[in-house]
């Protein structure tokens, strides 16, 4: 598992930017393709607790 939280922290980024990107969006639906996986199954999000982050 990533968490895209402390990835995008390195470049003064939320996740949820890089989520709205085109290129995220295409990314997601080929892996999804790829790999059989429901697409949204292949990202979650969680609030809070004490691993914050997406």
């Amino acid at each position: 598992m990533v968490n895209a939280t402390e990835m995008a922290q390195n470049f003064e980024r939320q996740p949820s930017d890089w989520t709205r990107s085109r290129q995220a969006k295409e990314y997601l639906s080929s892996l999804s393709a790829a790999r059989g996986i429901p697409r949204g199954d292949l990202t979650f999000s969680r609030v809070g607790g004490p691993d914050k982050g997406t």
